[in-house]
């Protein structure tokens, strides 16, 4: 199993779904692999992932989320634990706490944008 890996700091790209169907991305040191092994003995942990929305609250719609992110789903590892994020958004200087919580990690890959005709 593979997933996209960001070329400027060489963390590997995921999504993460929600109970609710909704979708964070997630940056990890960790390969599939490791996520999948550590899945199954119980102990992977949110302390190995870093969580981030394209929307409030952590969190966004599938198809807006992959558009905004140039990315596509490839394949999943349903979690036999949720992992816990939190974080917070502003919004004119308030503070606006969040906790999204992941059941299923998605690998990704990299899309390229279509070339239109000028």
């Amino acid at each position: 199993m593979k997933t996209k890996q960001n070329r400027e700091n060489l963390r590997f790209v995921y999504l993460g779904r929600t109970s609710e169907g909704m979708y964070s991305v997630l940056t990890s040191d960790l390969d599939p692999d490791q996520i999948i092994k550590r899945n199954e003995k119980g102990v992977l942990l949110s302390s190995s992932f870093t969580c981030t929305g394209t929307n409030w609250g952590g969190c966004d719609e599938l198809d807006r989320t992959c558009t905004l992110k140039k990315i596509a789903t490839v394949d999943h590892i349903l979690l036999k634990k949720p992992l816990d994020f939190e974080g917070v958004d502003y919004d004119h200087g308030k503070p606006d706490e969040w906790t999204v919580i992941i059941v299923e990690i998605m690998t990704v890959k990299g899309v390229r944008k279509p070339k239109t005709k000028e």
